[in-house]
């Protein structure tokens, strides 16, 4: 049972990361180091990075919105809105365990360096 919980996540980690998509990739880079810079203490890592993964939709939603052909979508931001969360309510859990992973270790990972360096 382990096993195959373990197989999974690390399936499901491997393919967020070897993931084409630079963009997200990008985001969540930004939205991973906002968050643990801004992180007060190690107890609310988890929580930070579920605040990563909501800061990385939202910055999702409004790259989808703006980048239409270099002109603001502004007049069909509602359809833009409906179609990502579609998307998003078609997303495995296990996808979203594997995008939560990556944004816990890398929230982890800004937060450890900054309390290293700060010491």
């Amino acid at each position: 049972m382990f096993e195959q919980i373990w197989s999974d996540l690390s399936g499901s980690v491997e393919s967020v990361v070897s993931s084409k998509d630079w963009v997200v990739l990008g985001i969540m880079a930004v939205a991973a180091l906002a968050v643990g810079l801004t992180m007060p203490k190690w107890t609310s890592v988890f929580g930070r990075a579920g605040q990563g993964l909501l800061l990385v939709a939202l910055a999702l939603f409004l790259w989808d919105v703006l980048d239409n052909e270099n002109r603001f979508a502004w007049s069909n931001w509602d359809a833009e809105g409906k179609e990502s969360w579609m998307e998003l309510m078609a997303m495995t859990v296990k996808t979203l365990v594997g995008y939560y992973a990556v944004m816990l270790v890398g929230v982890a990972v800004i937060h450890g360096v900054k309390s290293v360096v700060q010491r």
